[in-house]
């Protein structure tokens, strides 16, 4: 039994209807045909099993409020199937990469595609420790078990991976991008040729952990050190989401109904492995199971790079994000309206925008991202040199797990390798895994409730899609040097001193571009409101004396 996308067997027929309206079938046969073939083979969850699209939900009660208006009406109809139409062509989409990585077929060239997604389990199946007893004892009915976050990655044709982390560990940027760093790594360990192909995210669309500027800042990195061809991140619809990793993430639950008695999280995957290991898969040949304790700070180096993309989360947002060289939109690029005054490099990065999967055309006009100039820092700073702090206990919770280890390892439940856990847990002793192999990729080489009524008369049909945001590159917040002066100041003199003296000087790449911005600051700005052009500066003579005055610093 597979599961589909929560819907209804209506909703099908409307989807194929709109796709194939050379061939169309009547409802009721649609109905028989599907009852027959797959009736027991496919069926939809029951309701609040899956969060509902908001879309869907707006567009069933606008429709029931105009049913005094059948022009209206069927106004609206047609507005929802749109909507209908254009989430499963964006599913098609995914379906169609997601075989030509099962297939490893070169479509571009010599390049191959490699396609990813990546997703987080339900908590609540995690909480430990899991024992029979405990579990459904009144005495610990009150309280709230620590529960693993637990991820799950699929490269489609090569191999499945489940990270575990324990509940303090951070979900965030730093996160997704250590776990598609490992996977990179490990492709490239079992000689794979990652550096050719063109490499897709599949992720859910969330600006904590996935669509955000520091995802995007690593895959820029990515492209412009030629680690792979090209980089495509990927985000289904709100509330259409639902897809092969879920239908795994079942599988995965249905293993742990059985599990008895799982006392730590290392019992979970050790239990996981064991499932993955017996399950087997018929496109990917390898499934893991690993113990995530370290992660390491990859937002504070990304940071080195001081651009942001304005836009990129909320209703209007795009949902597909292309990185790649300049090759493909040479001569169609628009105008840079932040990078001004950098002379093009064929290792420049380039994001192209799309509102939705399947749309054959830009959000806006390609533009450069990062010019290899700003990636420079990222190159030769050797990757993150830290790792991120876990999220602190609170106070109130530790004394409740305090007390509950102490219970647990007493007669009866006489759970003691829980109870050790705990204990090391809350104290902040627990042994720590050395953290994943990421050596690949750092260094040189608003939904309305069901059944909510519309209390506000509707006078006319509605489209709902939200219009598009209005997307730029800024400055950040943390970088104050930049938002007193356009990126051309900055592009014009910081940053290009900076480089030059990490190079001539050596050192930290954050004492270079401290001095540099010492350097603007005393003199830098007084050439630019002048107008006196700095290579005309650094011709008379000024380079010497800016030496000099580097030495005393």
């Amino acid at each position: 039994m597979r599961f589909l996308p929560p819907g209804t067997i209506h909703d099908l027929w409307q989807n194929y209807v709109d796709l194939h309206p050379e061939n169309p079938v009547s409802r009721s046969l649609f109905y028989i045909v599907f009852n027959e073939q797959f009736k027991g083979k496919l069926a939809f969850r029951t309701k609040r099993q899956h969060a509902v699209c908001g879309t869907c939900v707006k567009h069933k009660l606008i429709i029931k409020s105009l049913s005094g208006d059948i022009y209206k009406r069927e106004a609206q109809v047609r507005f929802y199937h749109a909507h209908l139409r254009f989430q499963y062509l964006c599913r098609q989409v995914y379906w169609l990469r997601r075989a030509s990585s099962r297939l490893r077929s070169c479509s571009m060239g010599t390049s191959f595609v490699i396609v990813l997604i990546l997703d987080g389990m339900d908590q609540a199946k995690f909480a430990w420790p899991r024992h029979e007893q405990v579990n459904h004892s009144k005495q610990f009915d009150s309280v709230a078990r620590p529960r693993l976050h637990v991820v799950g990655v699929i490269v489609h044709g090569y191999f499945r991976c489940l990270f575990v982390t324990d509940s303090d560990v951070k979900k965030d940027s730093n996160l997704s991008i250590e776990l598609q760093s490992f996977v990179l790594t490990k492709l490239r360990s079992e000689g794979v040729d990652v550096n050719r192909a063109i490499l897709n995210i599949q992720a859910d669309n969330t600006c904590r952990e996935n669509k955000n500027n520091h995802t995007l800042k690593w895959c820029g990195f990515l492209v412009a050190t030629g680690r792979v061809q090209e980089v495509v991140q990927s985000y289904l619809p709100t509330g259409h989401t639902h897809e092969d990793i879920d239908q795994w993430f079942g599988r995965v639950a249905r293993h742990l109904l059985h599990e008895k008695t799982l006392q730590t999280p290392d019992d979970y995957v050790s239990s996981l492995n064991i499932f993955l290991q017996r399950a087997g898969c018929t496109t990917e040949r390898w499934s893991y199971c690993y113990k995530l304790d370290q992660v390491r700070d990859w937002v504070s180096w990304l940071n080195n790079v001081p651009v942001q993309l304005v836009g990129i989360g909320g209703p209007g947002a795009p949902h597909e994000f292309r990185l790649c060289r300049r090759g493909p939109f040479e001569g169609t690029l628009s105008p840079p309206s932040y990078w001004r005054d950098v002379v093009p490099h064929d290792q420049d990065v380039v994001l192209a925008l799309k509102k939705r999967m399947a749309d054959s055309d830009l959000m806006v006009p390609a533009f450069l991202y990062l010019p290899w100039a700003s990636v420079l820092p990222l190159v030769h700073s050797g990757g993150p040199n830290r790792m991120t702090a876990r999220n602190p206990i609170d106070l109130k919770l530790n004394d409740e797990l305090t007390k509950f280890a102490a219970a647990v390892r007493a007669p009866p439940f006489c759970l003691n390798r829980c109870a050790d856990y705990m204990d090391a847990w809350l104290a902040g002793l627990v042994v720590q895994l050395p953290p994943l192999d990421t050596s690949y990729c750092a260094g040189l080489c608003v939904a309305v409730p069901v059944g909510l009524e519309v209390r506000a008369l509707v006078d006319d049909a509605q489209h709902l899609d939200p219009s598009p945001n209005t997307l730029r590159l800024a400055c950040p917040a943390g970088h104050r040097h930049l938002a007193e002066d356009p990126a051309s100041d900055w592009a014009k003199f910081v940053y290009p001193m900076a480089i030059h003296l990490w190079s001539v000087l050596g050192g930290a790449w954050e004492d270079s571009l401290s001095r540099a911005k010492l350097m603007w600051d005393e003199g830098g700005r007084a050439i630019v409101a002048s107008g006196a052009n700095h290579d005309e500066a650094l011709e008379d003579g000024d380079e010497a004396p800016a030496a000099a005055e580097l030495e005393g610093l």
